[in-house]
């Protein structure tokens, strides 16, 4: 634990994409892969034994003990039992003296398939929250660690090599990438995220989360029982987002809780913004309401997960997820 145990979850997922940018995306794990990337330190026998192992047996199966047994093993976790796997690629071993051994060790975790192998079976708890068939991850980021947006425009550029290019640009949207950092505390918050991974499969699967890049708004008014729009101070939601089709849903984060609507339209209604939402609202006090965030439609921007554990207890993440079009 002199440097952090890092924990690979890892699906695998064929994505077909189409001119416009529709996706198709295909499943090609049940169950995910496990790896786990940790240093070992052996002195005076144990030293010998280990160089004796990677000298001569490095690519056999080996039972290990799990990094974070201790911890698994409160939860009563079947995971604390360990699990079988194989020491994967290079190893570096560094000698701190004539007696003891360091060594850097990748630990590929036999794939499981039958009742029994490490984490089959296991199913972690449902989603807490769903909006439209899909359930919201309710997590936040950690803002130690910066969130990152990457944009990139899909373009077919025709260039004969001798003067003026010609371009089309297929697709109504910009791709983009949201990149953002968790700080893994405890069992719940664990469960959440190893939850919606496996739910989703990696890359397949798609879930809601708030865009942690808009910035709050709030209504001109008080909330009416039964009403269907909002009015937002100013024609500049209107103008940004009326148009844009990843921005089809609504977050309005209140002191009793969230509350999620879809959005049918957003228009200019008296020099202000209206957003129009269904299905009605409650009766939500101007005092009652901390703001209004947006919110999107992902999907994850990668089929692995990494876990880098600072403690067995505690772990830094960092995820990207890749909004889609929600139209």
């Amino acid at each position: 634990w002199e440097r952090n145990v890092l924990e690979e979850v890892a699906y695998r997922t064929e994505i077909l994409t189409s001119r416009d940018g529709t996706e198709q995306r295909i499943a090609q794990r049940v169950n995910p892969r496990y790896s786990f990337n940790f240093d070992v330190r052996a002195g005076h026998a144990r030293a010998a034994e280990l160089e004796r192992l990677l000298g001569k047996r490095q690519a056999s199966n080996y039972r290990f003990a799990h990094p974070r047994a201790s911890t698994l093993s409160e939860r009563g976790h079947p995971a604390a039992a360990g699990f079988t796997g194989r020491i994967d690629g290079e190893v570096q071993a560094t000698a701190r003296t004539d007696r003891v051994l360091d060594a850097q060790l990748r630990v590929a975790v036999n794939p499981g398939v039958y009742p029994g192998d490490y984490m089959v079976g296991y199913t972690h708890p449902a989603a807490d929250t769903s909006h439209e068939g899909l359930e919201v991850f309710t997590l936040r980021p950690n803002w130690a660690e910066p969130v990152r947006l990457n944009f990139a425009q899909f373009t077919e550029i025709l260039d004969r090599q001798r003067g003026v290019t010609g371009f089309n640009a297929p697709r109504k949207f910009t791709d983009r990438v949201i990149q953002f950092g968790l700080m893994i505390r405890n069992e719940g918050q664990e469960n959440r995220i190893r939850g919606v991974f496996e739910r989703a499969r990696g890359q397949q699967g798609e879930f809601y989360m708030v865009d942690p890049l808009s910035a709050q708004f709030a209504p001109v008014a008080s909330i009416s029982a039964g009403a269907l729009s909002l009015s937002i101070p100013g024609r500049a939601v209107a103008d940004r987002f009326a148009s844009e089709g990843i921005y089809r849903n609504i977050a309005i984060r209140t002191t009793s809780g969230m509350i999620y609507r879809r959005v049918t339209s957003i228009s200019v209604v008296s020099g202000n913004s209206g957003v129009n939402v269904t299905p009605a609202l409650p009766a939500i006090a101007a005092s009652e309401i901390i703001g209004i965030h947006w919110l999107l439609k992902v999907r994850f921007a990668a089929d692995t997960l990494v876990f880098s554990w600072e403690t067995d207890a505690v772990a830094r993440m960092t995820i990207n997820v890749r909004p889609l079009e929600d139209i």
